[in-house]
């Protein structure tokens, strides 16, 4: 992974116009390639699928298959697991069980690493830095998550409200006439259809709400706007500890997120 990291980040720097566009989406992306086609990227970027081969070629893979396999090994393994559940095949063992939570461990690292290099992460990072109110929407299993995502964001005068829907406390969502200068984080491990019901409900609202999901697939077609996928887990849904992780980061990158405003003001008083 290191290596392939190395290249799309050269070709970032170095690369052509189209060769930096496909390198950008790969990393975006990474978790999702084995899903793709270098037809399906080109649509995506207005290039032509020739173009997409060729970069693949540059890279040293003949396929996106090759790229992440971790990816497609991990959706093999969900669906194994999947399959022994039901009963078809005899559980599996302690040793087996603890190989697999080791594995995610491990992943979990490298996946909130990924992620911190995307170009949307500076832009959701911004977004919460600059806001003085915001909502963050979660599933009422993970309030614990939330509760410390919240706790570690607030500083000065910001008014940050966490909404886990015990008792109807999403509708507070829109009792709010003027919500341009809010932030909507929803936070949906499992692609839960209620959340993703009322991010529909809520942009009709107003909000430009900012997604982040283990089932990255199920609101892309729905969410138009910011959007972190958290690559599934051995169990089929995202991966808790990757979600821990890059929620402690995030609000780590807000804290640090260099405010222009005040840089200019510093350079001007220089």
């Amino acid at each position: 992974m290191d290596k392939f990291i190395e290249k799309i980040e050269a070709y970032l720097k170095a690369g052509t116009p189209a060769e930096r566009r496909i390198a950008r989406y790969f990393l975006d992306h990474f978790y999702e390639l084995d899903l793709e086609s270098p037809a399906s990227i080109a649509g995506r970027l207005h290039l032509s699928p020739m173009t997409v081969g060729r970069f693949l070629r540059k890279l040293g893979y003949d396929s996106l298959e090759q790229i992440a396999p971790r990816a497609q090994g991990t959706r093999k393994r969900s669906a194994r697991l999947a399959t022994k559940e039901a009963g078809a095949e005899p559980a599996i063992s302690q040793t087996d069980a603890l190989a697999l939570m080791i594995n995610d461990h491990i992943k979990a690292f490298q996946q909130v690493y990924l992620l911190t290099q995307q170009r949307r992460w500076k832009d959701i990072s911004t977004r919460i830095r600059d806001a003085q109110r915001m909502y963050i929407v979660i599933h009422p299993k993970f309030t614990g998550i939330g509760t410390t995502f919240r706790e570690q964001l607030l500083q000065g005068s910001k008014v940050i409200q966490l909404l886990d829907g015990v008792a109807s406390s999403y509708q507070e969502l829109f009792l709010t006439a003027a919500v341009e200068d809010i932030v909507l984080l929803i936070i949906d491990l499992d692609g839960t259809g209620d959340l993703r019901q009322l991010a529909k409900s809520a942009r009709e609202h107003g909000y430009e709400p900012i997604v982040i999901t283990g089932r990255p697939n199920v609101w892309r077609g729905e969410q138009q706007g910011l959007l972190l996928g958290l690559p599934p887990s051995s169990t089929g849904s995202g991966s808790v500890l990757t979600l821990m992780g890059l929620l402690e980061c995030l609000s780590a990158a807000v804290k640090d997120v260099p405010d222009e405003h005040s840089s200019a003001s510093v350079s001007e008083e220089a």
